[in-house]
């Protein structure tokens, strides 16, 4: 008895619509996934510094710093580019992030100082 859909069927049908997709979103994933790779490179550096951590708290700290990265890096990228508009180009995001996660290490230190310099400008 034949089927009625053979699998080969189905899974050129599944590749076709992958390389639509892929042509559809790919100029957008490769900017993503280059900041994403960068936010990596300079959170593995950052996390190379650290002393004595298990591996649960080394995933966290490369979970936390990518994601930090990735959130600031394009706020910050728009910020520098409205400053100075020769930097708008294609990797500023993806640098932005591996300086960003390369201070992974520093964020709450910073942080916490952004926080009491905000304080005393508003006088809380």
């Amino acid at each position: 008895m034949i089927e009625p859909v053979s699998p080969t069927v189905g899974g050129a049908a599944s590749v076709g619509f992958l390389a639509l997709l892929v042509g559809a979103f790919g100029p957008v994933a490769a900017d993503v996934m280059l900041v994403v790779i960068s936010a990596l490179a300079g959170c593995f550096i950052a996390l190379s510094s650290t002393k004595s951590q298990s591996v649960l708290q080394s995933v966290g700290f490369v979970v936390i710093g990518v994601t930090v990265s990735l959130i600031l890096s394009w706020g910050v990228m728009n910020l520098v580019v409205s400053i100075i508009p020769q930097l708008n180009t294609p990797y500023t995001p993806s640098l932005i992030a591996m300086g960003i996660g390369f201070m992974s290490n520093q964020l709450p230190a910073l942080f916490a100082a952004l926080a009491v310099k905000f304080k005393n400008k508003i006088g809380i």
